[in-house]
């Protein structure tokens, strides 16, 4: 079988930099893609801004334990301890700075 001329992946999560996006990326491209395929979503941008977070009701990060009532104890043991997705809008915070574009 040839080489794809596209390809669609939805695995970003909201920081862009999880889910193994960009490794799995530039996988894909050399072993899969015709050197000209369309890769989409084809750009993106990352934007950084401080923050003030007080003391939250439950944790930020937390270990697995369980998972729909399955228990998944032993996989935190590969859980990333440096790379938390947090949706802002569930907690407490407040901004200290403007937004900053990370990169483009």
């Amino acid at each position: 079988a040839g080489k794809a001329d596209v390809m669609v992946a939805e695995i970003v999560d909201c920081g862009l930099l999880g889910e193994g996006w960009i490794p799995s990326l530039l996988d894909a491209r050399d072993r899969l893609l015709t050197p000209d395929a369309t890769i989409i979503p084809c750009a993106a941008q990352v934007y950084a801004v401080a923050l003030e977070c007080p003391e939250q009701p439950a944790p930020l990060s937390r270990s697995l334990a369980s998972l729909h009532g399955f228990d998944v104890s032993l996989y935190d043991q590969f859980r990333a301890a440096s790379y938390e997705q947090i949706r802002l809008s569930t907690i407490t915070h407040r901004a200290l700075s403007e937004p900053q574009e990370v990169f483009d």
